[in-house]
């Protein structure tokens, strides 16, 4: 995926690394929202691949919150790495508990699996980043007692 900052958009490469920065330090979608208006007024209509920039940011909020260590988008699918640390107390977490609440009501679709030694999940039809952010967004709207 082009996910950037294009240089047309921003033509200063000390401006467009200082927004990347700002963007990293970014917590919250409030923030973001805030921030895309900013470049708009600065620099007018936001282009695809900065728009796509926003997404990631975006999924990688939802991928943190889930508890996900590193996620890959590769040939229409997308693959969420859980904490590699078997004895992490995240597997005991609300994060992971939600996580396989989620899978016992909803199994269509998403793969949980051990490859090595490290825990996965894969899930197909993913062609964006918008399409990965819908496919992780329920998973964290899962109850806890479910």
């Amino acid at each position: 995926f082009a996910i950037l900052i294009p240089d047309d958009y921003v033509s200063d490469i000390k401006e467009r690394l200082s927004i990347y920065r700002e963007l990293d330090n970014l917590d919250d979608e409030p923030a973001l929202e805030a921030y895309r208006n900013e470049l708009k007024d600065r620099f007018g209509e936001i282009p695809i691949q900065t728009e796509a920039l926003l997404d990631a940011i975006r999924l990688r909020w939802l991928a943190k919150g889930l508890g996900f260590e590193k996620l890959t988008l590769k040939g229409g699918k997308l693959i969420a790495f859980f904490v590699s640390n078997q004895a992490s107390a995240y597997y005991q977490s609300k994060a992971f508990t939600r996580m396989l609440n989620f899978f016992k009501t909803n199994p269509a679709g998403y793969k949980m699996y051990e490859k090595g030694d490290n825990l996965r999940l894969g899930k197909g039809d993913i062609t964006d980043i918008q399409s990965a952010i819908l496919a992780l967004r329920p998973i964290a709207e899962t109850s806890f007692e479910a």
